[in-house]
Parts: structure tokens; C-alpha cells; sequence
């Protein structure tokens, strides 16, 4: 069990939820990776890098579709050990249109000096694009 880097990904589901895009970048090594199923929607399918990019990414996937405020990961499951955090969460926002999102989430992320080097999500795909409606999949391999 790893307490410290536990906090950071607590941390990390906080921010997301307040749209904090300091937090965030705060927590993560510049040269972060977040890999996303391969059957997600475009653009999120696939491997991307950069902090900066990450962040932005997340944070447009939520704040564009989600109301203010109604985004939170609650944790199921957490186990840790040197250099990993691995938690299972269920994502809960409401949709501007007010249709409520739920889906369940198991990430893994790794740390380097302290801070999050790579965060590899798994995901109902399936669920998420049928919930927005998306027509289009993207086909990069991660």
C-alpha cells in the first residue's frame, strides 16, 4: 500500500471534478501518457502524451458536456504498491441536457518522482457511445 501516491490520485479525481487544470498538471509529469480504449470515440482512442495535452483533453470531455459541479469518480476499489495506483471508480455527472451519466472506470496509474507518469483507462466504451450518441470510432491501436 502506497498512502502518498493514494492521495495524489484522490487528488487527481477532485480536480477533475472541479475542472482544475493547475491541480492537475500539478500532479502529473510533464512527459505524462494516458492510453484510452482503441474502441473510444475519437479523438480520446489511443495513446496521447503530454501533460498539457492530457489535461486539456479530460477536461474538455467534461466541462463540455457535463454541468458544473456534477462530475465525480467514487472510488470502489483502490490497491497500491511502489509505483502503481490501481482504482475502480464509478463516474456520476449529469449532462447538460440533464440526462445522468454513469459508467464504471478501472485506471491504472504509474509514478515517477512523485508524480503521475501514466494513467491507463478502462472503460464501458460500448455504454459511452451509445450514452453520447457518437456515430464515429476511432481505430488508432494504443
Amino acid at each position: 500500500m502506497n498512502v502518498a501516491q493514494e492521495t495524489i490520485v484522490a487528488g487527481f479525481f477532485e480536480a477533475i471534478a472541479n475542472a482544475d487544470r493547475e491541480t492537475m498538471l500539478a500532479l502529473m509529469d510533464p512527459e505524462a501518457q494516458w492510453v484510452v480504449p482503441r474502441t473510444a470515440v475519437a479523438p480520446y482512442a489511443g495513446r496521447h502524451r503530454g501533460a498539457a495535452k492530457i489535461v486539456d483533453m479530460m477536461l474538455q470531455a467534461t466541462t463540455a458536456t457535463f454541468l458544473p459541479g456534477t462530475v465525480r469518480h467514487r472510488v470502489l476499489t483502490q490497491m497500491s504498491d511502489a509505483s502503481r495506483v490501481m482504482a475502480e471508480t464509478e463516474m456520476v455527472a449529469r449532462q447538460t441536457g440533464g440526462c445522468e451519466y454513469r459508467n464504471f472506470y478501472v485506471f491504472i496509474f504509474e509514478f515517477r518522482d512523485g508524480r503521475i507518469c501514466e494513467i491507463r483507462e478502462h472503460v464501458d466504451t460500448a455504454y459511452a457511445i451509445q450514452f453520447f450518441g457518437a456515430g464515429q470510432q476511432a481505430t488508432e491501436a494504443p
